[in-house]
């Protein structure tokens, strides 16, 4: 689990001056929590319940994958979406054009890595 950082550490005089002069910075922690990117891409490859993802990676904790799963639909990168006629009441999760867009950027990160370090 995270721990926040305080205010008056010097962890988040840091954070701060990275917002400032880096205009990455933003962009970066947004993505950067653990096993994020990892769910979006599975829901983009039609994992796209909770339970099928919870068998794609059996060490995430039911919070954590929640956190994620709601961190990821808040922020328009996939809609949740509830399945019709299901009992009980099943949910998925979609893909949106931007989560797309944004899993574009990632796959040629990967690539550029396997090429650079691997």
């Amino acid at each position: 689990m995270a721990t926040k950082i305080k205010s008056s550490s010097m962890n988040a005089h840091n954070l701060q001056v990275l917002a400032e002069h880096c205009q990455v910075s933003e962009v970066l922690e947004l993505i950067s929590p653990r096993w994020k990117m990892q769910v979006l891409f599975c829901i983009s490859q039609e994992v796209y319940q909770f339970s099928q993802l919870k068998k794609v990676f059996p060490t995430i904790s039911d919070q954590v994958l929640s956190r994620r799963l709601a961190e990821i639909v808040t922020e328009g990168l996939a809609v949740k979406i509830q399945v019709p006629d299901t009992m009980p009441c099943q949910v998925k999760y979609e893909v949106t054009e931007k989560g797309a867009a944004l899993l574009e950027i990632v796959q040629d990160l990967h690539e550029w890595g396997k090429k650079e370090w691997e």
